[in-house]
């Protein structure tokens, strides 16, 4: 289990490699290789955490946002800088050697702070103000690009040929991911500022205290709940007929049944006292592996939850 820089042993969370550097975002597994993004993206051994080469971006001072991998080169948000519009960097994963760079618009496209996504010859972004790009994988030539028109912080989820997304806007948006066309717009009870998880069947959408389920074939509403008693909600995590979700403010962690949203149980993770202010709340989406919830928390705790 990956945390950071940090490797623990999933059965006991005893930690058995790696070390915390600072800033980090959520690291990736790919290939015989560990990602971790930090203010450059590192390249580690996933089993001692030993540093085989560094990637370091000439962009502004910052941290990297997430990086997503797929067939060996690692594709990175770059450095924030002072407008928030990074580069993106195409990254070889053996060598980390730059492969090509994509540089927005610097009027025409926002500040991007979510990982980007990547399926088939296409890597995917999408920009604070909708803005959907799609990106040549092999060359770094731009293909299309799409004004949504709404207010977003997600990253895009490609799914047998479509993006999806919510908003801040209290909408959930599907694109056809050959060439950006609308799909469908569904108006939803809630925002849905967190990034979306899906399945072949079913979108399921997050925001505030809500949890919403959409089909992905007409974006039809197919169940609303709501959790009045756990505060922010973050990004959703799909495996088998479970849902699984975390607070960002009080931490509690939520198993969902897939086909109705009923409650099948939920686990209290810890609040930490520093002084004068409190950290509480999941960081990331609930990771599933082999029947085991694995969640990362503000006061710097893993939590490893069993399905019994």
């Amino acid at each position: 289990m990956y945390a950071g820089g940090s490797i623990l042993d999933g059965e006991t969370g005893q930690r058995i490699g790696g070390e915390w550097g600072g800033h980090t975002t959520t690291p990736t597994v790919a290939d015989g290789t560990l990602f971790v993004p930090t203010f450059d993206l590192e390249g580690r051994d996933p089993a001692t955490g030993e540093l085989d080469w560094t990637f370091e971006p000439d962009s502004q001072a910052g941290g990297l946002g997430g990086v997503t991998v797929a067939d060996g080169t690692a594709y990175v948000l770059g450095k924030l800088g002072k407008r928030g519009r990074p580069p993106i960097y195409a990254v070889d994963g053996t060598s980390g050697e730059e492969e090509w760079r994509w540089t927005p618009d610097g009027d025409e496209i926002g500040s991007v702070r979510s990982p980007l996504a990547v399926a088939d010859d296409t890597v995917y972004l999408l920009d604070e103000n909708g803005i959907v790009c799609a990106i040549d994988r092999e060359t770094g030539d731009e293909k299309w690009r799409r004004p949504t028109f709404v207010r977003t912080s997600s990253s895009p989820v490609v799914v047998d040929g479509t993006v999806y997304f919510g908003s801040e806007d209290s909408e959930a948006t599907a694109l056809r991911a050959e060439d950006g066309e609308p799909r469908w717009r569904t108006r939803l009870a809630h925002e849905s500022e967190e990034t979306v998880a899906v399945t072949s069947e079913s979108v399921f959408a997050t925001g505030g205290e809500n949890v919403t389920r959409l089909s992905t074939a007409d974006g039809t509403i197919e169940w609303e709940r709501q959790f009045d008693d756990v505060g922010q909600l973050g990004s959703p995590t799909v495996a088998g007929d479970t849902v699984y979700v975390g607070s960002r403010s009080d931490g509690t962690v939520l198993a969902l049944a897939a086909g109705d949203g009923t409650e099948n149980w939920r686990v209290e993770t810890r609040s930490v006292s520093f002084g004068d202010y409190t950290r509480s709340g999941v960081v990331d989406g609930p990771a599933v592996v082999d029947g085991v919830v694995y969640v990362a928390t503000e006061p710097g705790d893993v939590y490893a939850i069993a399905e019994l």
